[in-house]
């Protein structure tokens, strides 16, 4: 009898081709300084893409077969490493190129001021972006912005792919 599949291989496959998507994306992003656009919306519709594909994948390995639980793990590897790899991209970028917070600055005030803010708290969340603003922390917060969304959208996403083969077919007789 053949051992059944790993989701980790199908998870690992596509947090890898969706993180690198995410990158390329982001690599875009920072050339064009489209900082506030709407358009930085789109790498929410990658990440969805990477971990449908990732449960599909899973699911043609295991005879079409997907529990909640299995597709929910599988979103959840896929968002962690596009996570990780697009953190690592922007850490090491702002490295680089330390002008990128300067511009990322820029575009938080005037998002601040086009929100018709007072001009005391546009000063109070620039002083809270300027303590904030290292490529280290960068790295985290990508991580972990990434994470939480992947946890919203794999419980979605798990739960519209999910299927359970039936009891004689598991085993259970």
């Amino acid at each position: 009898m053949n051992a059944p599949p790993s989701t980790t291989q199908a998870a690992l496959k596509f947090g890898i081709y969706t993180g690198l998507a995410s990158v390329l994306f982001y690599i875009v992003i920072i050339l064009t300084h489209q900082f506030q656009a709407p358009i930085n919306s789109l790498v929410n519709v990658i990440l969805i893409v990477g971990m449908v594909y990732g449960i599909k994948e899973y699911k043609n390995q295991s005879g079409g077969y997907c529990t909640f639980a299995q597709g929910f793990g599988i979103g959840m590897f896929v968002s962690t490493i596009t996570g990780v790899l697009t953190g690592i991209l922007i850490m090491i970028y702002l490295h680089y190129d330390p002008a990128l917070i300067e511009s990322l600055e820029q575009a938080r005030e005037l998002q601040l001021e086009e929100s018709n803010y007072s001009d005391e708290r546009i000063e109070r969340e620039m002083q809270i972006f300027r303590r904030m603003a290292g490529p280290n922390l960068f790295f985290f917060i990508f991580v972990i912005l990434y994470v939480l969304t992947g946890f919203i959208l794999s419980l979605v996403i798990a739960a519209l792919n999910r299927t359970v083969p039936p009891r004689a077919e598991m085993g259970d007789e």
